[in-house]
């Protein structure tokens, strides 16, 4: 059974005969291959370092911003 059989939804017509549910995928079937890829990118691949700065760089930067405009960052509710 696929993910897209698991989750259904109901959805509901009215017609002659009154009110019609019926049972419908809550998404279309897909393939990995269809949802799973990665943006074209120029310039020569980045090495592990390269990326993990990158990606430092960004989560203080993303720090910055929440900071100066007091958004807090989403806690679980316990």
């Amino acid at each position: 059974m696929s993910a897209s059989e698991k989750l259904m939804m109901i959805v509901s017509t009215k017609g002659p005969n009154g009110v019609r549910w019926k049972l419908t995928p809550a998404f279309s079937a897909t393939q990995t291959k269809d949802v799973f890829g990665s943006l074209p990118s120029q310039g020569k691949p980045k090495a592990l370092e390269e990326m993990h700065a990158g990606v430092l760089a960004e989560a203080r930067r993303s720090a910055r911003v929440r900071a100066h405009r007091h958004v807090p960052v989403a806690s679980a509710k316990r």
